[in-house]
């Protein structure tokens, strides 16, 4: 919506009333700001592509805070001059970092300007910056200051998916030309497609994904709560990568540098117990969010999504080392493996933590007495383009009701929680979170171990190389349909619980 725009809303059994929407700050010290009123309709332009970017720019921040954070703790670690140096190089480099964090996670406001219909009102309104409102009633002005609450608005997974496939084939083309004809021409080519292709690589899948589960579980989300839970998920990294840097630095000491039971411990023991434990921090960080277990699955979902992005983009810059084929091959192994795999393993740990907060009374009755934005202000999403509606407000409310009214079920003893949980789910926060770690454990040392074993028994590094990628790929097809059943059991849940 922008400043200065009028956008004719309307209000339950009111008369239709003209709102003007601005965002300068200047004018909200002015006039005495007052509370909306719950029934009021705000109107949201549809900018699918506007939070892929900001979340782009967040993962690349986090990103360098991590490492900044890790040379301070490394710095820390050696001592000596040496190591207090490169601690205060990393604290050097994680202010600012920090700073244009909070600043593109400043929470953001909307200045409605609202003119009620009055019989004592008058029919022309003098605005801050040489705004006039005319209304063709008499009416009455008032001022209100909400949150941007507006519903998750993402690109289709369709679209996602096709830039993907699109990147894939650019890379591919590259490297057969890379093959046929070296000349500088391709090189300068392939160095100017390098941030691009890495920048889709490393993010599009994770939006795709984002963008599936949040269709598929057909769950009403705002915008700022997916992209805070996406975001701890990438908070969680920090913590996380220090833990294994510490244990990788452990097992080094004892089993010696490049030792296979030193890489196997680390991947299969301390990553998957570490890593998930941060998870788990993230998921509690979002608690408030989290009213039912459906809801849990879809917290834990999104924090995985965020821990696999900041992930990934290491792994994908990495593979850039070994050309366009390295880079294709790893991008769409983590496309379809790695990041569903965080996802669907948080997932498991946000049914767990959903039950567990809400079998005590007392986080129960908080939950009851939340009430979601999107139930306190109704928002529609208009075209930017068309100015057409592409989910109307209405629809909005009367898939809420009905899920409510469906769903909504009331807890007076725990013998009746027990009564509508799933078998095929994890009941209790421990099973999750094991559940998660086993998932996790098996996949990095399954991967290690058939790897190891192959190229310390075969000489010939194809063989080798395709048993590996048959191995990945026997792992993402059990993964993938183990989720699908996972997801199918997970619709079943109640949307809400009281």
């Amino acid at each position: 919506m922008e400043p200065g725009e009028e956008v004719q809303n309307s209000t339950r059994g009111l008369t239709p009333q003209p709102v003007l929407i601005t965002n300068n700050p200047r004018e909200l010290f002015r006039e005495k700001m007052t509370h909306t009123q719950n029934e009021l309709i705000l109107s949201q332009m549809s900018k699918p592509w506007a939070i892929v970017k900001r979340i782009v720019g967040l993962v690349i921040i986090t990103y360098l805070l991590s490492q900044s954070i890790l040379m301070i703790f490394f710095g820390l670690y050696l001592g000596e001059f040496e190591g207090i140096f490169m601690s205060y190089i990393g604290l050097f480099c994680s202010l600012p970092l920090l700073f244009i964090f909070f600043w593109i996670r400043r929470p953001r406001l909307i200045h409605i300007k609202l003119a009620i219909p009055n019989e004592e009102g008058k029919k022309t309104h003098i605005l801050p910056n040489n705004e006039t409102l005319v209304t063709p009633i008499p009416t009455k002005f008032s001022h209100h200051l909400v949150h941007d609450s507006g519903l998750l608005d993402m690109p289709p997974s369709k679209k996602l998916w096709m830039i993907f496939a699109s990147t894939m084939l650019i890379s591919l083309l590259i490297f057969i030309a890379l093959l046929n004809n070296p000349s500088d021409f391709i090189v300068i080519t392939t160095i100017i497609f390098v941030i691009p292709t890495w920048l889709a690589g490393f993010s599009i899948p994770v939006f795709a994904w984002w963008s599936y589960s949040a269709r598929t579980l057909n769950m009403p989300t705002t915008g700022y709560r997916a992209e805070s839970a996406l975001v701890a998920g990438m908070i969680c990294t920090i913590p996380a990568l220090l833990i294994n840097t510490s244990g990788d630095i452990f097992f080094t000491g004892i089993f010696g540098l490049d030792s296979p039971l030193s890489q196997l411990l680390l991947l299969s023991l301390i990553a998957p117990i570490g890593e998930e434990i941060c998870k788990l921090a993230a998921i509690w960080w979002c608690r408030e969010f989290i009213d039912s277990p459906r809801r849990g699955f879809e917290i834990g979902i999104t924090v995985g999504l965020g821990f696999a992005m900041l992930e990934n983009l290491q792994y994908i810059a990495l593979s850039w080392t070994g050309g366009p084929l390295s880079f294709t091959i790893t991008s769409l192994i983590r496309a379809i493996g790695s990041i569903p795999g965080h996802a669907l393993w948080t997932g498991l740990t946000g049914i767990g933590f959903a039950w567990y907060i809400l079998k005590n009374d007392t986080d129960r009755n908080n939950m009851s007495h939340k009430k979601d934005n999107i139930l306190e202000n109704k928002w529609q999403l208009i075209d930017s383009k068309t100015n057409e509606i592409i989910e109307t407000t209405n629809n909005i409310e009367e898939s809420i009701e009905l899920n409510v009214t469906e769903n909504i079920i009331f807890f007076k003893k725990e013998e009746n929680i027990s009564e509508h949980k799933s078998n095929n789910l994890p009941q209790t926060l421990s099973l999750g979170l094991i559940l998660a770690i086993l998932g996790h454990s098996f996949w990095n040392g399954s991967s290690f171990l058939i790897d190891y074993l192959l190229n310390k028994f075969t000489e010939n590094i194809i063989i080798s190389t395709i048993g590996s990628l048959l191995w990945i790929l026997i792992l993402i097809s059990g993964l993938l349909l183990i989720g699908k059943l996972i997801v199918n059991n997970v619709k079943s849940l109640p949307d809400k619980m009281v």
